[in-house]
C-alpha cells in the first residue's frame, strides 16, 4: 500500500518483525526501533515487537503477525532471514492488504534499489540506522510531515519510473535505550544483547559496520552500567555486546570490564559476558583485567580475518599480525576465547600457497601443537573457519580433515609444531582512545 491509504489515520499502530536464526537468540534491533518511536515522533503511535524464527512455518509466523493487525509493519532484514522474508511478504500482503510494509537492516540498507526490486511487496525501505527515520515515517504516514523529510527513506516513484533513494542515515548520538518492561517480559532467559557503542572507526571492505568519515557513537557509561545490571538479573545466562570492536577505546573497555568484575559477586552464578575484540590492539591493562576476572565471567571473540598481507591490503585491514597472535595466545592460555577465523579467501587471488600459509599463521595462535593434548576450558576452545574451513579444538577431540576446494591441507593432527611463516612487515593500526 502507499502513504495516502493512512494519511488521515492518527495515531498509528505499528509493529516490527524479527525473524531470528534460532529461538535462543533475541534480536535487539526491533526493540531499538520501538524505543525510537516515542522519542522521535510527534504523535502518540503505538509500536510493538513480533518475533519468530526462520525454522518456523511461515504460515505460523504470518498468522501471528496478522493477529496483531498492524497498520505499519517493519521487517528487520539480515543474511540469515532474508530468504524467509522474501517468501513471507506475499503471505502477509494477502492477509494485510492495507498495511504499509517497511524494510530495514544490513541486508537491504546498502542496496535499496536492488532490495525494493527483489521485494515488490514492500512499500518503503529505510537505509542506515532506523530509530529516528522509522518514527518520522509513522508521522508522515499519519499526515504529520512529508516522506521527503524522512532521512534514509527509499521508495518506488508513483508518477515516474525508478526509485526515490536516500543515503544511509546515521544518528548524531546513541538512540534511546531499548530495554523496556516489554523487552524483559519477552526475553525469557534467552541470549541477551547490549549495544554500548555503534559503528566502527575502521573501513574494512568486507564489513558494513564502519563507514568512511563517521566516528562511533557511544552510550554514556552510566547508562551502560545500568543496562548491564538489568540484563544480569533478567534471567539471561549469556549477555553479548554487539559492539563491533569493543576494545577500540582502551580506557572505556577497561572501565566496563572492571565494572563487571567488581559486580560479579552480586550477579547470578554462571552468567557470561561475550565481547568481540581486536587482538592486535589488545592493551596490557586489558589483559591484566581479564586475567583477574572470575572464571567463566568473560568470553572473547577475535576475528582473525587473514594473516596474508596482500589480502589485508585488498580489504583495507591493517593488522599487526605478531601482536594479534601474541594476544590471542595469552587469552587461549587463560581459556577465555572463542576464536573465529574468517580467512577472506576470495580476496587472495586464487593463490593456494597464500591460503595455506595464512591459515597456518592463524592457527599458530594456539599455544601448542594441535596434535598433542590441548588444555582447554570445560566448554572447549571453538575455532570457526568460514569459506570452506571448519574445525574445533576440544578435550580429546580427534583430528579433523580440512580442505578448501582442491587445496588439501594437513590433517590437524599432522600440522608441524613450529610452522614457518613469511616475515611480518609490521603494518599496524594505531588506535588510542578513538
Amino acid at each position: 500500500m502507499t502513504a495516502d491509504v493512512l494519511a488521515l489515520r492518527r495515531p498509528l499502530r505499528a509493529a516490527v518483525l524479527a525473524l531470528n536464526s534460532q529461538y535462543v537468540h533475541s534480536s535487539l534491533a526491533p526493540w531499538c526501533l520501538c524505543a525510537g518511536v516515542p522519542a522521535f515522533s510527534r504523535l502518540n503511535h503505538s509500536a510493538s515487537v513480533l518475533e519468530g524464527t526462520v525454522n518456523e512455518s511461515l504460515h505460523t509466523v504470518a498468522d501471528r503477525v496478522t493477529a496483531a493487525a498492524p497498520q505499519v509493519l517493519g521487517f528487520c532484514c539480515y543474511i540469515w532471514n532474508i530468504k524467509a522474508i522474501k517468501k513471507l511478504l506475499p503471505l502477509l500482503r494477502a492477509a494485510l492488504p492495507d498495511c504499509v510494509f517497511v524494510l530495514g537492516g544490513p541486508e537491504v540498507s546498502f542496496c535499496p534499489e536492488e532490495a525494493l526490486s527483489a521485494l515488490p511487496g514492500a512499500d518503503f525501505l529505510i537505509s542506515g540506522e532506523g530509530e529516528r527515520p522509522f518514527a518520522l515515517l509513522l508521522d508522515a504516514l499519519a499526515g504529520e510531515g512529508s516522506l521527503e523529510a524522512v532521512p534514509g527513506l527509499c521508495w518506488r516513484q508513483k508518477q515516474a519510473e525508478g526509485f526515490r533513494l536516500s543515503p544511509p542515515h546515521a544518528h548524531a548520538q546513541m538512540p534511546p535505550s531499548p530495554y523496556t518492561p516489554a523487552y524483559f517480559s519477552q526475553l525469557a532467559g534467552r541470549i541477551a544483547y547490549i549495544e554500548a557503542s555503534r559503528g566502527c572507526p575502521f573501513a574494512c571492505a568486507f564489513c558494513l559496520s564502519g563507514r568512511e568519515g563517521l566516528r562511533p557513537q557511544r552510550a554514556p557509561l552510566e547508562r551502560v552500567f545500568s543496562e548491564l545490571d538489568a540484563l544480569a538479573h533478567s534471567g539471561a545466562r549469556t549477555i553479548k555486546f554487539v559492539d563491533r570492536t569493543f576494545n577500540v577505546n582502551r580506557n572505556r573497555a577497561d572501565a566496563i570490564l572492571g565494572y563487571l568484575i567488581n559486580k560479579s559477586a552480586a550477579y547470578p552464578p554462571g552468567i557470561t559476558f561475550h565481547f568481540e575484540i581486536a587482538g592486535d590492539i589488545l592493551a596490557a591493562s586489558t589483559l591484566a583485567l581479564i586475567a583477574s576476572a572470575p572464571p567463566g565471567l568473560f568470553q572473547f571473540e577475535i576475528g582473525l580475518q587473514s594473516m596474508d598481507e596482500a589480502t589485508l591490503l585488498r580489504v583495507r585491514l591493517a593488522v599487526a599480525g605478531l601482536a594479534q597472535r601474541t594476544a590471542v595466545a595469552q587469552l587461549i592460555l587463560q581459556f577465555r576465547v572463542v576464536l573465529p577465523v574468517f580467512d577472506v579467501v576470495r580476496h587472495l587471488g586464487r593463490r593456494p600457497l597464500a591460503v595455506s600459509r595464512a591459515f597456518l599463521a592463524q592457527i599458530s595462535c594456539l599455544p601448542q601443537h594441535l596434535g598433542a593434548p590441548v588444555p582447554v576450558a570445560p566448554r572447549g576452545i571453538v575455532i570457526i573457519v568460514r569459506h570452506g574451513f571448519s574445525f574445533c579444538v576440544a578435550p580429546r577431540a580427534p583430528p579433523l580433515p580440512i580442505s578448501h576446494g582442491t587445496l588439501s591441507l594437513h590433517r590437524l593432527g599432522e600440522l608441524p609444531a613450529n610452522p614457518v611463516f613469511p616475515t611480518e612487515k609490521g603494518r599496524t593500526r594505531q588506535v588510542s582512545d578513538l
